[in-house]
């Protein structure tokens, strides 16, 4: 067993140990009541009718947010595919910004300025944060669409017409996943309510229960249960992702394909690049000209660094690490997703995929089950960072993998082939075929692990080494009341987790003649 064979092996097993055995003993756990077989941890959560009354409130708040995600994010998607326009560059620039930062740090910017309070709060922050899942699933989708099939269907009927019946539908699976992302975070999220709680109407979501049952009595099998509605639902919205991800590619039939060409609009046209750009700025735009204006002048910015320098340095250095870890694990796992048989394949993509459908703090609460042992071996990891990057590697996995198969898929197999034929080395055929014309995936897909990474908390809240960190250090400031931190901080981190992406787009601009 050797090359591309061993590299698989070693990353299924590093992806096994790290994310899916902890979900396993967790689930496993949740049975065991003093060494035997029990539904006593279930018994109060299916016969409680205010843990219902919670479920049914953090389903209600995903569906709105879905319903909200598809209604700010379609706008744009058409605006940035379908027309020419002045500032369109900009906008498409701008729409992905929501996404990169943790949704309870839009919360904090607009409660500033807005009552927003309860369920519609919850809902309106959540939608801003997620439609970016709506454009960018959209967008791809339109783009795929080719120039041919729309410039027959405009011979018949009109622009609007075009667009109501043949590209809205083309690309609905992709819309309806692009939702599906978006319900799948507001439900297992617990910042955003919990911050909202504390400035207007007390609002409680499963999630919140899930962290309340953990913090109170420490009982893992208690906090399973409490977690296993929404793990059945998450689960269910990722099964429906999963397919609507394969029936989301749009194939021109008959004729070469061509790319859309964009045209200036025209009339009503101009109502979507307004609603387009619009949504653009407020989510966008609007949180950071709130805190720029909040922080006021470089000694807030001065004061920030020196409380939060090593949070700084910590998060940068955790996010690396985590980044890192998944692009290399990411890539012969789904090498192997692309490459090999349709069961091997589906059951790569579900793997991957699977943490995604445990609330952040359920993940993290695992890996305390699974390291927190004692022992030299076992304190090594849970006592440093360490338990930190594996939390982060085995909850935001999907992204870097997704990224990676997305890059692979679109290497013709027959390379490989040919040279397999010639007699070149497996492990020879992946570097020098697969990793080169990869190369660009895995650089997106490190990028995405790290920007995820530096935004996220919930995974983080129940691990003690990941309290030095940059979101941790917000969401503490900001109930401490020590506020005067929290413009300039959240500027910072604005800045991080955007600096990747910026240096990214500079380096691969083309070149003038």
């Amino acid at each position: 067993m050797k090359g591309t064979r061993l590299a698989f092996w070693i990353a299924l097993a590093i992806w096994f140990v790290g994310a899916l055995a902890p979900l396993l003993l967790m689930i496993g756990d949740s049975f065991v009541v003093d060494g035997r077989l029990s539904l006593a941890a279930y018994g109060d959560v299916w016969l409680d009718s205010r843990r219902w009354s919670l479920f049914e409130s953090s389903l209600l708040v995903g569906i709105a947010t879905a319903i909200g995600a598809v209604l700010l994010g379609v706008p744009v998607a058409l605006a940035i595919t379908r027309f020419e326009f002045p500032g369109r560059t900009l906008v498409r620039t701008l729409y992905p910004l929501p996404l990169l930062l943790p949704p309870f740090v839009h919360a904090i910017a607009w409660t500033r300025h807005v009552p927003l309070s309860g369920p519609i709060g919850a809902v309106v922050i959540f939608s801003l944060a997620y439609f970016p899942f709506v454009t960018l699933l959209c967008e791809r989708a339109i783009q795929s669409i080719g120039a041919p099939l729309l410039d027959a269907a405009r011979l018949h009927s009109s622009d609007g017409r075009t667009i109501r019946r043949i590209v809205l539908p083309l690309a609905m699976p992709s819309i309806l996943a692009g939702a599906l992302l978006a319900f799948l975070f507001a439900i297992s999220d617990f910042s955003v309510p919990d911050y909202l709680s504390t400035v207007g109407t007390k609002f409680n979501v499963f999630a919140t229960e899930v962290f309340s049952r953990w913090t109170r009595g420490r009982s893992r099998p208690e906090a399973m249960a409490a977690s296993l509605p929404l793990v059945l639902l998450s689960a269910a919205a990722i099964v429906a992702v999963w397919r609507l991800r394969t029936k989301g590619r749009v194939t021109t039939i008959g004729g070469e394909f061509a790319p859309l060409r964009r045209e200036p609009p025209r009339g009503a046209q101009w109502g979507i690049v307004v609603a387009g750009a619009i949504v653009v700025a407020i989510s966008a735009l609007g949180p950071l000209i709130i805190y720029l204006v909040w922080a006021g002048g470089p000694a807030s910015y001065r004061a920030a660094v020196n409380l939060a320098r090593w949070d700084i340095l910590t998060s940068l250095g955790i996010a690396a690490a985590a980044a890192t870890a998944m692009a290399l694990v990411a890539l012969p796992l789904a090498h192997a997703a692309v490459r090999r048989g349709a069961w091997v394949s589906r059951s790569i993509e579900i793997a991957a995929l699977a943490p995604l459908a445990f609330p952040g703090i359920t993940l993290g609460i695992g890996l305390v089950h699974v390291w927190n042992r004692g022992g030299a071996f076992f304190d090594a990891i849970y006592d440093t960072v360490a338990i930190v990057v594996i939390a982060l590697s085995a909850r935001l996995f999907a992204f870097p993998f997704e990224a990676e198969r997305s890059a692979l898929e679109r290497i013709d197999p027959e390379m490989e082939e040919a040279a397999a034929v010639a007699g070149v080395p497996r492990g020879r055929r992946f570097r020098r075929i697969v990793l080169s014309l990869a190369r660009d995936g895995v650089l997106t897909g490190w990028i995405l692990g790290f920007v995820f990474s530096l935004r996220e908390l919930d995974t983080l809240c129940v691990l003690s080494q990941g309290y030095s960190t940059i979101p941790f250090r917000l969401y503490n400031l900001i109930h401490t009341g020590k506020q005067s931190y929290v413009a300039a901080l959240a500027v910072i981190l604005l800045f991080l987790v955007t600096l990747p992406l910026v240096l990214r787009a500079l380096l691969t601009r083309p070149r003038s003649a």
